[in-house]
């Protein structure tokens, strides 16, 4: 194992945890391989690697969800290798999930109250003792004006803040995140950065594994960078961000290749699309036809007369900040949703009353962000749910074929569990189950959302892919460089309306979209 450096003032040169030689087997499959590596109390330790390099994984083992196959974890001088998660959890050690889920049914303020209850260092609560804590914490993660409302009416900013106030209830002395800022724009990155920054200086340690590069560099003491469950690199974050070796391994060969041409200094900086613009799409006619349409949750108005169409053989692009109502949308599009007002055709049938299942027998499909795949059953299993509609079974097989061929990954793990695969696979996974039913028009809520830029890069070339083949493509996307670069045309949607519509490569060289969006 390398020296660490000297560590800033506030770091003690003494790690709080220890861990040696971890391995974790799932089969024959090494998600972690022999990984030696400390962090030092007080520093913020930042983990990069691909999705399936094995970090979630890793933070799984250390925290007690899963036992390693092999290998030690001390922590703060203790031997917690065989200790249940729970016993951790007391010990000082909390965590969040790089896939929130929040107890749908409880309030904000009942979610963190649920984590104050069980403090670590034995600081049990009573329940009135866990609410008013509860309300510290969020003040803290400024969420207190939200703390009555029920999570589920959360956007995904608040939700990240809501993973992290769990978190902190708990009291942490050591604080692992995952992927806190997957899905954020700029704006509210800088946000997140500057409270992870106010965590660790109130005494927390922090190890932190996220894919937005200019965050992690930002906030990091030190860098640790895995690749397909080793440890490939270690150090401070200009040493790493200079590594060719860890420039290829986490971005690939054409993202190194790319910034050299660029002249890009930091070529982890560069973005996924990167010189490219879609050319316009041939003339064709409308395949989805969306006029008037209103909806939201209950009583709660989200979309206003929103009107959009998508062309056969398009991809268009659904951009907006957080909160403006794509996942709405689409949601009341696949009828989800029951609209307010307002009609949706395809292919020139009205579908505005059809049932969710009508609407993927007609050829609408919907990957849904998030991915919602079958946990425990197995990838090809999760594949097959795409075709419970389709009776034409002899071709079922081929189409499957068709799937590993365009994602490899998705055969080499056929027979492993979807709750085991990294976050890229799942979203391979669930495009490939999309696929399996054959759609006319695919619709995909943010493709790229707590992917690495390689990962993110692979499924962009699938989906055009795709589109040339014949399908249709909606896309929903979170980085709006991304979406832009690969749709024909794009709409923007602002606090539930559209605003602007046009090519998308007429909207990517808008000053004001790229203000408002990208921040450049």
């Amino acid at each position: 194992m390398s020296a660490l450096p000297v560590p800033p003032p506030r770091i003690s040169e003494k790690p709080i945890l220890v861990a040696t030689g971890i391995t974790k087997k799932f089969g024959g499959l090494a998600a972690v391989d022999r990984v030696d590596l400390s962090i030092l109390s007080g520093e913020i330790l930042g983990v990069l690697g691909p999705n399936g390099a094995g970090k979630t994984t890793f933070v799984n083992c250390m925290t007690g969800l899963d036992k390693p196959t092999a290998g030690s974890i001390v922590f703060d001088g203790q031997d917690i290798t065989k200790t249940p998660s729970y016993r951790i959890g007391h010990l000082g050690m909390a965590r969040t999930f790089q896939v929130v889920k929040p107890l749908r049914q409880l309030t904000v303020r009942e979610n963190v109250a649920t984590g104050a209850m069980f403090g670590a260092r034995g600081r049990e609560r009573s329940a009135a003792q866990a609410r008013a804590y509860a309300d510290e914490v969020l003040d803290r993660v400024h969420l207190a004006d939200l703390r009555d409302r029920a999570a589920t009416e959360l956007t995904i900013p608040d939700l990240k803040r809501l993973e992290l106030a769990k978190a902190l209830a708990m009291d942490p002395r050591l604080l692992f995140l995952d992927e806190v800022m997957a899905g954020l724009n700029q704006s509210e990155i800088e946000k997140a950065m500057e409270l992870i920054l106010s965590i660790n200086r109130s005494g927390v340690t922090i190890f932190v594994i996220e894919h937005v590069m200019k965050a992690i560099m930002g906030i990091s003491d030190r860098l640790v960078v895995l690749h397909y469950g080793r440890k490939i690199a270690e150090g401070l974050p200009k040493e790493i961000v200079e590594s060719p070796a860890v420039i290829e391994a986490y971005l690939g060969e054409r993202f190194a290749q790319r910034a050299q041409a660029a002249g890009v200094e930091g070529a982890l900086f560069v973005p996924s699309g990167e010189f490219r613009k879609a050319p316009p799409a041939a003339a064709a006619q409308a395949l989805l036809e969306v006029k008037g349409l209103s909806s939201g949750y209950g009583e709660v108005q989200i979309l206003r007369d929103v009107s959009l169409e998508v062309k056969e053989k398009e991809i268009v692009a659904l951009i907006g900040a957080n909160g403006a109502g794509k996942t709405t949308l689409l949601w009341t599009i696949s009828r989800l949703l029951q609209p307010m007002a307002g009609s949706v055709r395809f292919a020139g049938v009205d579908i505005t009353a059809a049932r969710p299942d009508e609407i993927v027998a007609a050829g609408v499909v919907h990957v849904p962000q998030g991915r919602r795949l079958f946990a425990g059953l197995t990838v090809k299993e999760n594949l097959m749910q795409g075709v419970y509609l389709r009776r034409d079974t002899a071709k079922i097989a081929s189409d499957l074929e068709r799937v590993y061929a365009l994602l490899p990954r998705l055969a080499e793990r056929a027979d492993q569990l979807a709750g085991r695969l990294s976050g890229g696979e799942q979203q391979m996974c669930a495009i490939g189950r999309g696929l399996m039913s054959r759609p006319r028009l695919l619709i995909i809520d943010e493709l790229s959302l707590g992917l690495a830029p390689l990962v993110v890069d692979s499924l962009l070339a699938l989906i055009t892919q795709i589109n040339e083949e014949g399908t249709t493509v909606l896309l929903v996307e979170q980085d709006v460089q991304v979406a832009l670069e690969h749709a024909h045309r794009g709409y923007v949607l602002e606090t539930g309306r559209i605003v602007q519509t046009g090519p998308a490569a007429e909207l990517l060289d808008d000053p004001g979209i790229r203000q408002a969006y990208l921040g450049l």
